[in-house]
């Protein structure tokens, strides 16, 4: 049965690349051999896709009412996310656009006319408490994946004397009918075939993702930007995103510190998800 939970704030955010469905970390152009983790969200004061409401139909007649039909929302969501620091990465990469470097200088630009909004995956973690009965006292995670979203960012909000810089992103989601890591959604599976999010759903410490691309040679492994809460499957798991399949530790590989040792060695063009909980640096 699913796991009931409270959940306080905002405390670690992840962002990443998503090509064709599949996250890629913060390079969107990975190839053979190369890898990449998501990039991280700090200072996050606020951030919400809110989902929209479906429409009832009510069923007039008689001079009175037949009842009702509902319907899917058509409408799409969207929300904000704010920020106590900026990131000229996350702008850059929604907008589709480049960071210029000069003399030392980050030069990159915001409200341009003709943005690319980039497909992107975020992922929000948040500390949470379990409230089942008997499990009162375990501690833990709120995790949720925004599958699909597009940001729009606004630059810096009104400045204000004495007051806290904050800047502001519009976000706005689409439906996507895979997993970051590959995975399909199927009515047999999941009962549905496209969603907007994961979640929210409890996990024992926070998770990102990692993402590595084969390159057909022996030996291959990857150094994750985290070190895992533990080596085994429950702690690492990962995926070949082209079929999402999830790959069986010790068989197919295997973790030591924040290292991922493939035994089975991918493919050229094999594109590796590696979706792990690990302890809070903080």
């Amino acid at each position: 049965m699913p796991k009931q939970f409270s959940a306080v704030g905002t405390e670690i955010t992840f962002w990443g690349f998503l090509k064709a469905g599949i996250v890629h970390g913060t390079n969107g152009n990975l190839v053979d051999g190369q890898d990449s983790a998501m990039g991280q969200l700090l200072g996050v004061s606020d951030l919400g896709l809110a989902l929209p409401e479906g429409r009832t139909i009510d069923i007039g007649g008689d001079n009175s009412n037949r009842g009702s039909i509902e319907l899917p929302p058509n409408a799409s969501p969207s929300g904000q996310l704010l920020t106590t620091v900026n990131n000229p990465t996350f702008v850059a990469a929604a907008q589709g656009g480049l960071i210029s470097t000069e003399d030392g200088l980050d030069l990159y630009l915001q409200g341009v006319p003709c943005p690319d909004n980039v497909p992107l995956t975020i992922i929000h973690n948040a500390p949470a408490q379990r409230q089942d009965a008997g499990f009162l006292t375990e501690t833990g995670y709120e995790i949720t994946i925004y599958l699909f979203v597009k940001v729009q960012p606004r630059g810096r909000n009104n400045i204000q004397d004495s007051q806290n810089a904050q800047y502001t992103h519009r976000i706005v989601g689409n439906y996507a009918d895979k997993l970051p890591w590959g995975e399909l959604l199927t009515a047999v599976k999941f009962g549905k075939t496209r969603a907007i999010q994961i979640g929210p759903f409890f996990s024992d410490f926070p998770m990102t993702m990692h993402t590595y691309i084969g390159d057909g040679s022996i030996g291959q492994s990857v150094t994750l930007a985290h070190t895992p809460a533990g080596t085994t499957a429950a702690e690492v798991r990962v995926y070949n995103a082209n079929t999402g399949a999830k790959k069986t530790i010790t068989t197919d590989y295997t973790v030591a510190g924040n290292v991922v040792t493939f035994v089975t060695d991918p493919a050229a063009g094999e594109q590796n998800v590696i979706f792990y909980q690990f302890p809070p640096d903080c």
